[in-house]
């Protein structure tokens, strides 16, 4: 009975050492492949896959695309030196995932970080979790997992940044009215003509973050210097929803138009140096002629 035990003890630890077990890409990172199903088509050269990651230091989340848009990659040989992304010459699934190990050490030596961060030690690591959700060898059905996911991602951060911004109105006492995916609020009554599809405009305007980051403008901090530009309604220089919006307005009004920035930018608005989380204030000064 003992003997049966000390082999099976001996066995679930090999098979536990298996399971853990770290091998080494040519520049020196550490990965592990969790295989699932090996008859699931090859990331094999050429493919493209659709990731997703997350990487973190001791406890801290550094980045993510869970709740933003997987990472498209399509796999090449000789990538950049020291990169999680070495892993796939190594023989990678549909459905596999696999952990990278990176030292914050060896990412100084390679100039990964231009500084490191005050709270990273030099013997931390760094560590991505990626799973390779698809893999595509025809472009049209990778165009449309990418239209998939945008409209998945955009509905998702719509619905919960239309909570956030009604959390931050109530915060600071702000009447604003919803319209579709905004909030709307009149600043000023026009006292011209009540706007239309197809008036041109002259407008001022402020696109900032609700922290304060402005995006665009063509105010200055103080109101001057202002730019002005025309802007035709019903030709899609706004989203509908505000456009709609506008043609209840007279010229000569001012009004704010909060939404989350994926409305304005769509599931990518890290393009306009924005988080997809992030939501947005719109200031237009309708200019009357």
């Amino acid at each position: 009975m003992k003997q049966f035990l000390l082999i099976t003890v001996v066995i679930l630890t090999l098979i536990s050492c298996t399971r853990d077990r770290y091998y080494r890409t040519k520049t020196g990172l550490l990965y592990h492949i969790i295989e699932t199903d090996t008859t699931q088509p090859v990331a094999s050269m050429g493919t493209t896959v659709k990731i997703n990651y997350t990487q973190t230091v001791r406890d801290s989340v550094i980045s993510t695309t869970y709740g933003h848009m997987p990472l498209y990659y399509m796999v090449m040989p000789h990538i950049s030196n020291y990169n999680p992304l070495e892993v796939f010459d190594y023989g990678v699934h549909q459905g596999d995932s696999m952990i990278v190990k990176q030292r914050i050490d060896s990412m100084m030596a390679k100039k990964i970080f231009k500084k490191k961060p005050e709270w990273m030690a030099d013997d931390d690591e760094w560590i991505t979790h990626l799973k390779v959700e698809k893999v595509f060898q025809n472009d049209s059905l990778l165009q449309a997992d990418k239209q998939m996911e945008s409209k998945r991602i955009v509905a998702i951060q719509t619905k919960l940044g239309m909570e956030r911004i009604k959390q931050y109105l109530n915060k600071n006492n702000i009447t604003a009215k919803a319209h579709e995916n905004m909030f709307c609020q009149v600043l000023k009554e026009g006292t011209g003509a009540v706007l239309d599809s197809g008036n041109t405009v002259m407008m001022d305007f402020e696109v900032k973050t609700l922290k304060g980051k402005v995006i665009n403008s063509t105010i200055d901090s103080t109101f001057h210097n202002m730019n002005p530009k025309p802007m035709t309604l019903g030709t899609h220089e706004f989203p509908e929803a505000i456009e709609t919006f506008l043609e209840t307005q007279k010229a000569g009004g001012s009004v704010m138009i909060y939404t989350p920035a994926v409305t304005l930018y769509g599931a990518t608005p890290e393009k306009q140096g924005l988080q997809v989380d992030d939501d947005i204030s719109i200031l237009l000064r309708m200019i009357e002629n």
